[in-house]
């Protein structure tokens, strides 16, 4: 089977590999799509794919074409904007969340009423709360919640860098918006210079002595099991709302890493349900648990094998991949690399 992603940047980008990288270890190619670079009939006349990966809100008529005239034998994967009741929820000007347009509605309703069983919509959101972002979309074509997950092709057989090793550790960007929680959990520990061994890596500046620069992917996993403590801090939206879970927490959780998160109510009532993760109230708390497990860093053990457990049996991306072959009823023998 011949995957065409469209390509996006920051976590869908991860999120996109981590899937396409989970289809190809199922006997499947996959290939990126830059619409920047390539028009979209080049693209789909060169490579011909079986099922094409893309969003509902940057559709346009070229790739809707290509599309519709293949719409005998192309299975059809897009990620939508919210359109639920969170839409009545949130501030937008408060909290940057994306929701639906009505370009985006009309657009994927031409695409539905073409493929008819070929499309399948989705949000990163566990299915538990599926309705809460998408239900407007259900009566448009069929709705999945894509939850992020862990990319066991990088991360697996983690192993301890003395290099590496640190008090805290921790991979992202900083910018205005996630900086908001950043600024209350982790830029305290920072100071004064020396008190936590820290070390912070990342594709933009932080404003802190401890930000190190960039970290090659293949090391990522390594700092991950050499730290102590590996901190998961969220975007504002998810700790009011409880719905986000980022794609971080997988990646620790696969790395064999401990973590220490900020509170998101899908990450403890969806997948963490059995007090397998550390979870933090507030700031403060927060604090309080690093000073705790770095005392004792033997009590880490128990929450280090079961988180890991518990991602391996279920949110893995080879999971969903399966998940995706299935509503879409693939034929994965079709022109199978």
């Amino acid at each position: 089977m011949k995957i065409l992603i469209r390509h996006e940047h920051n976590a869908s980008h991860f999120i996109y590999s981590g899937l396409g990288n989970a289809f190809r270890s199922l006997g499947h190619e996959y290939h990126f799509w830059d619409a920047a670079n390539k028009p979209a009939f080049d693209i789909f006349d060169e490579y011909q794919p079986d099922l094409f990966i893309g969003q509902g809100y940057n559709l346009d008529r070229a790739t809707i074409k290509c599309i519709t005239e293949r719409r005998q034998e192309l299975k059809v994967l897009l990620k939508v904007g919210c359109l639920g009741p969170v839409c009545d929820d949130v501030d937008t000007e408060e909290y940057p969340i994306l929701m639906a347009s009505e370009q985006e509605e009309k657009d994927v309703g031409v695409l539905s009423s073409q493929l008819q069983d070929h499309l399948l919509l989705f949000n990163y959101v566990h299915d538990n709360r599926l309705d809460y972002l998408m239900k407007g979309w259900k009566n448009i074509a069929p709705c999945y919640g894509l939850l992020p997950a862990a990319d066991t092709v990088i991360y697996k057989e983690a192993s301890v860098d003395n290099n590496l090793k640190c008090d805290l550790a921790f991979v992202g960007g900083y910018w205005p918006y996630k900086a908001r929680n950043f600024d209350k959990y982790l830029l305290p520990l920072c100071y004064p210079v020396g008190q936590y061994n820290i070390k912070i890596f990342g594709n933009q500046i932080w404003p802190v002595p401890q930000y190190l620069g960039m970290i090659n992917d293949d090391k990522v996993s390594n700092l991950f099991a050499s730290a102590t403590i590996c901190p998961n801090i969220s975007e504002p939206h998810a700790n009011v709302f409880g719905f986000e879970v980022n794609e971080r927490i997988f990646k620790l959780a696969a790395s064999k890493a401990f973590f220490i998160s900020d509170p998101i109510a899908s990450l403890t009532e969806d997948i963490f349900a059995n007090d397998e993760a550390v979870i933090a109230d507030n700031p403060e708390h927060f604090r309080d648990l690093v000073d705790t497990f770095l005392d004792k860093p033997h009590l880490r053990d128990t929450h280090i094998q079961e988180c890991y457990d518990t991602v391996m049996s279920s949110h893995t991306y080879e999971h969903r991949a399966n998940d995706i072959i299935q509503l879409l009823e693939l034929d994965v023998c079709t022109k199978k690399s």
